[in-house]
């Protein structure tokens, strides 16, 4: 726990520099600049997150499980565009990021994982899966997706105000 909460700063700021670079291409640049062309909401909420989806595949794993993150990634940018266009700012989408990834990077994460390496909890490997891929669309990504939901509406909530 100290080693962790010693780094804690240093790892904050650095998700924060991840994050705000992303936010600042993704949802500053690419999502204003297909509003500045385009009218339909459709267009510069969805062409920029499947951009964002795209790049997060990963290659170290199975094609379920890296079309699964990706679907993440989309729903998870819709979210944050959605508070870009609603705050007139990038800032409560930085946020939504940031909170994101902290508790993704820093808080609990798989054991010798890529990701984990920050990580103040860690689990132990999941065992491989053996038969035909896995679903892409399982319960896991259905309870991933309704955090997303969760949290993109308290950040609205406590951005109208």
């Amino acid at each position: 726990l100290q080693a962790w909460a010693a780094t804690l700063p240093l790892a904050l700021m650095a998700l924060l520099i991840q994050t705000g670079a992303e936010e600042l291409f993704y949802r500053g640049y690419l999502q204003q600049q297909f509003a500045a062309r385009f009218s339909n909401p459709l267009v510069w909420m969805t062409l920029p997150n499947l951009i964002f989806a795209a790049v997060h595949w990963y290659n170290g794993s199975g094609f379920a499980d890296s079309a699964t993150y990706v679907l993440w990634a989309f729903c998870f940018g819709v979210a944050a565009s959605d508070l870009v266009a609603r705050s007139g700012s990038i800032g409560a989408a930085i946020g939504f990021h940031l909170a994101n990834n902290a508790y993704a990077f820093l808080m609990v994460g798989e054991r010798g994982a890529p990701d984990s390496g920050l990580a103040l909890f860690h689990y132990p490997p999941l065992p491989a899966f053996e038969g035909p891929e896995p679903p892409i669309l399982s319960m896991a990504l259905a309870v991933d997706l309704m955090v997303i939901v969760l949290a993109w509406l308290a950040v609205r909530v406590a951005i109208r105000r």
